[in-house]
């Protein structure tokens, strides 16, 4: 691969990372509109985990590989409607349940790699990145060196990039060094290459709000939904614009937002 592509690619990265977890947050929406008082939403965020941890089951199929897989999903799973659900309430809801997330980080990080808690310790992992709340940082710094779940320490260290700053970046480098899943060392250099700029607050935003706009699916054998994109030179591309003309070509950091 050329450098110049090398470089094209790990900038398109980056910002697939900043805009990926866009998710949905109507429910959270709907308590404000309707004036329910606080205590009663922070009750209501505190279960968002335990319902997503009912919610998420790797069991209900078999994919084509006879593998099951915590990165990929079915074409007819909706799961990860409910992940990007509880994403987005719990940001919604903000720094208060930084607790409760790092409760849920940290509760299992010992136990063994295939227990069930492993995709709520990912989410929880994932969501602190959005809060921007220091406290969540040592623990953070715990699960990317320690936690036995590969997905975990991946969304563990994306966190700690998003945080911004440089106090995890000597750890960082040392763990990518020794690191042995391949995607997971990815994300390492992902956060690295961060280079102390912490999650831009438009992408908080955009995640919170991302119930308001419309949503398709792309089916096999039809032609693909449009959709726009910014690229990395500020240029705004739509899908459209290639039809009949090249083949392109979608790239998910990501496989289960």
């Amino acid at each position: 691969m050329s450098e110049p592509l090398h470089r094209s690619l790990r900038k398109l990265s980056f910002l697939r990372r900043q805009f990926l977890t866009l998710g949905v947050a109507a429910f959270t929406a709907c308590l404000h509109s309707t004036g329910m008082a606080q205590t009663q939403q922070s009750e209501v965020k505190a279960d968002a985990l335990e319902q997503f941890r009912q919610s998420w089951n790797d069991e209900s199929w078999e994919p084509p590989t006879g593998r099951l897989s915590l990165y990929m999903r079915p074409l007819n799973d909706t799961g990860w409607l409910e992940r990007m659900r509880t994403l987005s309430a719990l940001v919604s809801a903000g720094k208060r349940h930084t607790p409760a997330l790092v409760a849920a980080l940290h509760s299992d990080a010992n136990s063994d790699a295939n227990s069930d808690s492993i995709p709520v310790r990912a989410l929880a992992a994932q969501t602190l990145g959005y809060l921007g709340d220091e406290s969540a940082r040592a623990t953070l710094a715990v699960a990317v060196e320690h936690d036995p779940a590969a997905i975990v320490r991946l969304y563990a260290a994306d966190s700690l990039g998003m945080l911004g700053g440089k106090d995890s970046h000597e750890l960082l480098q040392r763990l990518e060094a020794n690191e042995q899943n391949r995607d997971t060392k990815r994300h390492l250099r992902y956060a690295i290459e961060r280079d102390g700029v912490a999650v831009n607050r438009d992408v908080i935003e955009r995640l919170q709000a991302w119930h308001k706009s419309p949503r398709t699916s792309a089916e096999v054998g039809n032609q693909a939904p449009d959709f726009e994109l910014t690229s990395l030179t500020g240029q705004t591309v739509r899908l459209s614009q290639y039809r009949g003309k090249q083949a392109v070509v979608l790239v998910f950091v990501y496989g289960d937002t």
